[in-house]
């Protein structure tokens, strides 16, 4: 990537992410988070410039002259401008000595952002401005840190989706599915805010975005429900969290109506299971793809 670089924000986005990878080879990195349709994280536009829903082609857009003393034409959005920290920061007008406009960066940078006032205000901006929301008090988010591939290999052509892709559908994935049916317990509705967290936050189907799990409270030492994931919107691993669960043993967990391996050594077991005994939590990985509703069960 150069200031001369060509760009695209057209495309709409469910997941807030960022994304780099390298043309020397097939890799890539990115951070993307756990929540899907998050608008209180990112920004509606670049801090400079009108550029969501363009791109580099239908300019000329933001003039930076007046922004962090930069007085070059360039093709990118302003260098001081950007929401999000990454490899921008090569071409630093102040710093020196200045990198050429066409020079290629060799940086390989990337941080989190978040909105002005996302800390501490009473009335920070959603992400499309539809409104407000008190950002005072417990405040926390949750990313998945994405290292992998740019891209999968099909009849030896590198056109499959790589990791960041991949995160990104996850999640959307996690999100988007249902849980019913449940009985005995129940599903949990809140939960803190974030690690350490006084404050509580709702959640909805259990999803807690915080670790990437799905919560439900036992009734006597037991659970059932039916998970069910979207059309087209596998959920690989699901991982269940069971509160209220007091037995310090390997539970009985059954999934479709098949009692599942728990903990057999070997990569092919049916589930792994933790327990905190400190919170009361059985922690519950399912090692498998789930695509259609299933029943699942678990009891001492």
């Amino acid at each position: 990537m150069s200031l001369n670089s060509p760009w695209n924000y057209i495309a709409a986005n469910t997941v807030n992410f960022t994304q780099a990878w390298t043309t020397n080879t097939n890799a890539e990195m990115g951070i993307v988070q756990t929540k899907p349709g998050d608008k209180q994280m990112g920004y509606r536009e670049r801090v400079v410039g009108q550029e969501r829903g363009s791109i580099s082609t239908a300019g000329p857009f933001a003039d930076c002259t007046g922004f962090g003393g930069d007085n070059r034409v360039y093709t990118m959005p302003c260098v001081a401008g950007w929401p999000y920290q990454m490899m921008n920061f090569d071409w630093d007008s102040m710093a020196l000595p200045l990198k050429a406009n066409g020079e290629a960066t060799g940086t390989k940078l990337m941080a989190w952002g978040s909105p002005f006032g996302w800390l501490g205000a009473s009335d920070a901006d959603l992400f499309d401005f539809s409104g407000t929301v008190d950002a005072r008090g417990d405040r926390s988010y949750a990313t998945f840190i994405v290292l992998g591939p740019h891209c999968r290999f099909a009849a030896s052509v590198c056109n499959q989706d790589g990791d960041v892709a991949i995160a990104i559908k996850a999640v959307e994935a996690l999100g988007a599915a249902t849980i019913g049916g449940v009985g005995p317990g129940a599903l949990v509705t809140q939960v803190p805010r974030g690690p350490g967290a006084t404050q509580t936050k709702t959640i909805v189907n259990g999803y807690n975005d915080t670790y990437a799990a799905y919560y439900l409270s036992a009734a006597t030492n037991r659970v059932a429900f039916t998970f069910t994931p979207v059309l087209n919107k596998p959920v690989k691993n699901p991982v269940f969290v069971i509160q209220n669960w007091t037995l310090a043993e390997i539970p009985v967990v059954s999934v479709g109506g098949a009692t599942v391996m728990i903990n057999d050594g070997t990569d092919g077991s049916g589930a792994f299971v933790s327990y905190n005994q400190t919170t009361s939590e059985l922690w519950i990985t399912l090692n498998r793809t789930l695509t259609v509703a299933t029943a699942i069960g678990v009891s001492p």
